[in-house]
Protein backbone atom coordinates (compact mmCIF):
# COMPACT_ATOMS: atom_id res chain seq x y z
CA UNK A 1 0.00 0.00 0.00
CA UNK A 2 2.93 2.53 1.00
CA UNK A 3 3.85 2.08 -2.75
CA UNK A 4 1.31 3.10 -4.26
CA UNK A 5 0.49 5.95 -2.50
CA UNK A 6 4.30 6.79 -3.16
CA UNK A 7 3.78 6.54 -6.45
CA UNK A 8 0.75 8.48 -6.54
CA UNK A 9 2.05 11.19 -4.70
CA UNK A 10 5.16 11.39 -6.76
CA UNK A 11 3.20 11.46 -10.08
CA UNK A 12 1.36 14.28 -8.44
CA UNK A 13 4.69 16.33 -7.79
CA UNK A 14 5.82 15.86 -11.77
CA UNK A 15 2.41 17.88 -13.35
CA UNK A 16 2.96 20.13 -16.41
CA UNK A 17 3.22 23.72 -15.72
CA UNK A 18 -0.48 24.18 -17.22
CA UNK A 19 -1.67 21.86 -14.34
CA UNK A 20 -4.03 23.14 -11.70
CA UNK A 21 -4.82 21.37 -8.43
CA UNK A 22 -8.35 21.01 -7.74
CA UNK A 23 -8.98 19.05 -4.88
CA UNK A 24 -6.36 18.68 -1.82
CA UNK A 25 -7.49 17.20 1.47
CA UNK A 26 -6.38 15.45 4.23
CA UNK A 27 -8.28 12.06 4.81
CA UNK A 28 -8.41 10.82 8.30
CA UNK A 29 -9.76 7.63 6.94
CA UNK A 30 -7.77 6.26 4.39
CA UNK A 31 -8.42 3.04 2.38
CA UNK A 32 -6.84 0.03 3.75
CA UNK A 33 -5.52 -3.12 2.57
CA UNK A 34 -2.81 -5.39 0.97
CA UNK A 35 -3.55 -4.02 -2.03
CA UNK A 36 -5.54 -1.14 -3.53
CA UNK A 37 -7.13 -0.60 -6.60
CA UNK A 38 -6.98 2.66 -8.56
CA UNK A 39 -10.46 3.60 -10.23
CA UNK A 40 -11.24 5.96 -12.57
CA UNK A 41 -14.77 6.44 -14.26
CA UNK A 42 -16.95 8.97 -15.90
CA UNK A 43 -20.69 9.71 -15.36
CA UNK A 44 -23.12 11.80 -17.05
CA UNK A 45 -26.54 12.77 -15.25
CA UNK A 46 -29.13 14.15 -17.51
CA UNK A 47 -30.88 17.25 -16.18
CA UNK A 48 -33.82 16.78 -13.98
CA UNK A 49 -32.39 13.58 -12.96
CA UNK A 50 -32.10 12.34 -8.88
CA UNK A 51 -29.50 9.37 -8.24
CA UNK A 52 -30.24 6.85 -5.47
CA UNK A 53 -29.10 7.14 -2.19
CA UNK A 54 -26.15 5.48 -1.33
CA UNK A 55 -22.89 5.14 0.98
CA UNK A 56 -19.04 5.06 0.04
CA UNK A 57 -17.03 2.34 2.04
CA UNK A 58 -13.90 4.57 0.57
CA UNK A 59 -13.44 8.23 -0.42
CA UNK A 60 -13.71 9.21 -3.86
CA UNK A 61 -12.43 12.29 -5.58
CA UNK A 62 -14.81 13.46 -8.05
CA UNK A 63 -14.46 16.38 -10.72
CA UNK A 64 -17.03 18.14 -12.33
CA UNK A 65 -15.90 18.57 -15.82
CA UNK A 66 -19.04 19.79 -17.04
CA UNK A 67 -22.89 21.49 -15.58
CA UNK A 68 -23.56 21.95 -11.62
CA UNK A 69 -24.05 18.99 -9.49
CA UNK A 70 -25.95 19.12 -6.35
CA UNK A 71 -24.89 16.56 -3.63
CA UNK A 72 -28.32 15.90 -0.94
CA UNK A 73 -27.49 14.82 2.63
CA UNK A 74 -29.89 12.87 4.46
CA UNK A 75 -30.54 14.81 7.33
CA UNK A 76 -28.47 17.43 6.30
CA UNK A 77 -28.00 20.45 3.82
CA UNK A 78 -27.33 20.24 -0.03
CA UNK A 79 -23.96 21.14 -1.60
CA UNK A 80 -23.32 22.56 -4.92
CA UNK A 81 -20.06 22.27 -6.98
CA UNK A 82 -19.95 23.85 -10.87
CA UNK A 83 -18.33 22.58 -13.59
CA UNK A 84 -13.61 23.16 -12.42
CA UNK A 85 -14.67 22.50 -8.99
CA UNK A 86 -13.92 19.13 -6.84
CA UNK A 87 -14.45 17.16 -4.09
CA UNK A 88 -14.24 14.22 -1.56
CA UNK A 89 -16.99 12.27 -0.66
CA UNK A 90 -17.45 11.21 3.10
CA UNK A 91 -17.60 7.89 3.74
CA UNK A 92 -20.61 5.75 5.73
CA UNK A 93 -22.52 9.10 4.93
CA UNK A 94 -25.43 8.60 2.95
CA UNK A 95 -25.51 10.63 -0.10
CA UNK A 96 -27.04 11.34 -3.70
CA UNK A 97 -26.08 13.21 -7.15
CA UNK A 98 -28.88 15.44 -8.27
CA UNK A 99 -29.00 17.43 -11.37
CA UNK A 100 -31.05 20.82 -11.06
CA UNK A 101 -29.60 22.26 -13.77
CA UNK A 102 -30.55 22.55 -18.04
CA UNK A 103 -27.26 20.45 -19.28
CA UNK A 104 -25.75 17.49 -18.56
CA UNK A 105 -23.40 17.12 -16.04
CA UNK A 106 -20.56 15.81 -16.60
CA UNK A 107 -18.27 14.11 -13.47
CA UNK A 108 -14.98 12.14 -13.79
CA UNK A 109 -14.30 10.11 -10.51
CA UNK A 110 -11.26 8.59 -8.60
CA UNK A 111 -11.00 6.81 -6.02
CA UNK A 112 -8.63 3.89 -4.29
CA UNK A 113 -9.74 0.63 -2.87
CA UNK A 114 -9.44 -2.87 -2.40
CA UNK A 115 -10.62 -4.73 -5.04
CA UNK A 116 -12.92 -6.87 -3.48
CA UNK A 117 -15.16 -3.78 -2.42
CA UNK A 118 -17.34 -2.16 -3.99
CA UNK A 119 -17.14 1.63 -5.32
CA UNK A 120 -20.08 2.39 -3.70
CA UNK A 121 -23.34 0.81 -1.70
CA UNK A 122 -27.12 1.54 -2.09
CA UNK A 123 -28.91 2.94 0.79
CA UNK A 124 -32.25 2.21 1.94
CA UNK A 125 -34.72 5.29 0.12
CA UNK A 126 -35.77 6.34 3.44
Amino acid sequence: MKCVVLAFACSCLILPASAQQVVKELLHTPPKGDKLEARLATATIQPGAVGKWHTYPNHPVVYVAEGTLTVEFRGGEPKVYNAGQGFVEPINTVVRGTNRGQMPVKLVIFQLSPPEVPDATDAPSQ
